[in-house]
């Protein structure tokens, strides 16, 4: 069995002191979170990483920066176009990666393990011959899906701008409840992509929440359950138990934000929360 060292960083940004503690000689790979948009301490990871290899998981981070530079830039990096993500292609997502040997295998397995594109094999002139080199998938961006995300990228920065505004305002409406911790800010340089707004409950039980939340026809989400308790993952690696992980899953929210949502929505939620922790 070899280990993956999966990091989180968001409220303790000095949690990359234990990555170099945690490592061992099994380990292969660290994969830093971009949690909810927020950039992970990259230059952190990397001196702890040594010559482990780091892998990005930006499923949250399109149109997240970090020191001035796009997250994934540097390292291999997995975002997501899922429907709920910032941008999206109806499904899929897309990896980007400095490493050529690993471009290569990527395009081969993502097409049955086939050498060849088909357009490049039926294009004019072309030898529809091809051959298979490694047993695949059928992994590939359809040309509608394509075509999507290329539009939604275009509109990228927009959108990013109103996930802030929106998170800014929350931010503002919400800072005054002792009830309510709000997400923590990077305190390096960094352009957050806002794709989630969750905050934790303190002052009761996050059920009684979520249930007058419902009451209002307020909209919430859970991200994300502890991994370690999902059922897979205790059958595969048996029972864990992180006490602080279990603490904070069980009393976040997410509240709504979306680029669509006006100044009135914004503020109805805000004088829902207000009252409900009040």
């Amino acid at each position: 069995m070899f280990f993956v060292l999966m990091v989180f960083l968001t409220q303790r940004w000095d949690s990359t002191d234990e990555i170099a503690r945690l490592i061992t000689g099994r380990t292969k790979a660290i994969i830093p979170v971009h949690y909810a948009g927020a950039p992970a301490d990259m230059e952190a990871i990397e001196a702890a990483a040594g010559a482990i290899p780091v892998i990005e998981d930006a499923a949250h981070a399109i149109g997240t920066y970090y020191q001035g530079r796009h997250i994934g830039h540097k390292h291999t990096a997995i975002f997501s176009f899922h429907p709920i993500k910032n941008i999206t292609t109806g499904e899929g997502g897309m990896i980007t990666t400095n490493d050529e040997d690993l471009t290569h295998k990527l395009r081969l397995h993502r097409f049955h393990g086939i050498e060849r594109d088909a357009w490049k094999r039926y294009g004019k002139g072309s030898d529809p011959s091809y051959d298979i080199l490694d047993p695949g998938f059928k992994y590939n961006l359809t040309d509608l899906q394509a075509a999507i995300g290329i539009t939604q990228l275009a509109k990228l920065q927009t959108i990013t701008q109103k996930r802030n505004v929106i998170a800014r305002r929350y931010v503002k409406g919400l800072s005054a409840l002792a009830g309510l911790d709000l997400p923590g800010a990077p305190p390096y340089d960094h352009g957050h992509a806002w794709h989630l707004f969750v905050v934790k409950i303190k002052s009761m039980e996050r059920r009684h929440f979520m249930e007058a939340l419902a009451e209002r026809n307020i909209g919430y989400g859970l991200h994300f359950p502890a991994c370690h308790t999902l059922s897979y993952v205790k059958r595969r690696f048996g029972a864990t138990h992180l006490p602080v992980t279990e603490d904070v899953a069980a009393k976040i929210v997410s509240l709504p934000l979306y680029p669509g949502m006006d100044g009135l929505q914004v503020q109805r939620v805000i004088e829902a929360v207000r009252e409900i922790i009040a």
